[in-house]
């Protein structure tokens, strides 16, 4: 058995939590470039078996590959039953699997959820929005003295509020951007375009780190 693996970390658009049209996957231009071009030519739910693992039956939408000319993008879409079947939050790990068993070609999505910070660092604003803030307000993450892992180091930390802004002019409402007390300067220049930054939990300690937005696997069982 062969088994092509896409991972995607979601933000809070994808998941349609900012009431959008859809729940979906944005294919940037970098992912496109490193991933075979049948892995995502293939994803048609109307051609091709795509199961969700939780459930263990084929996806009720149509779930398939798009580009949408509108804003030159490309997206996998219809993933609204997926991520409602996981009950998924912005920072949780879509899995998209193309598997070979010997004649047989067919897909699988399945997700990795788990309770987490999930952040977005804007250089403008010199802050973290919060993408999973309803979440993170509940279980008393904000203002709450933190001693954070990074790198063997231990930060003595804190989430605190910042301030209150649109991201765009045409922004239909604004945001909320935190600051994380004590980050080393470094820490700030491993943040990238894409990549989000979390903190979570192991055991009795807090963890925090920068995290890829997206991965791609091969491998055979």
């Amino acid at each position: 058995m062969k088994i092509e693996q896409f991972i995607r970390k979601l933000n809070n658009t994808e998941l349609n939590s900012q009431s959008t049209n859809d729940a979906y996957i944005r294919v940037s231009k970098s992912i496109r470039e490193r991933i075979p071009d049948e892995f995502f030519g293939m994803l048609d739910s109307k051609k091709i078996k795509i199961l969700n693992r939780n459930t263990g039956k084929e996806v009720g939408n149509w779930v398939r590959y798009q580009y949408y000319p509108s804003n030159k993008e490309y997206r996998i879409v219809n993933l609204n039953s997926v991520y409602k079947s996981y009950k998924a939050s912005p920072g949780d790990y879509v899995y998209i699997e193309r598997i070979q068993n010997e004649s047989e070609v067919y897909y699988e999505i399945y997700m990795k959820t788990y309770q987490k910070v999930c952040m977005k660092y804007s250089k403008s604003n010199e802050a973290f929005e919060i993408l999973n803030e309803d979440e993170v307000i509940k279980i008393g993450m904000i203002e709450k003295g933190l001693n954070l892992q990074y790198r063997g180091e231990e930060i003595n930390s804190k989430i605190v509020y910042s301030h209150l802004k649109k991201k765009r002019s045409d922004s239909p409402s604004k945001s909320t951007f935190y600051t994380i007390e004590n980050l080393p300067n470094n820490f700030y220049d491993k943040i990238g375009k894409d990549h989000f930054v979390e903190i979570f939990q192991r055991g009795d300690r807090y963890f925090i780190d920068v995290m890829d937005s997206w991965s791609f696997n091969k491998f055979s069982k």
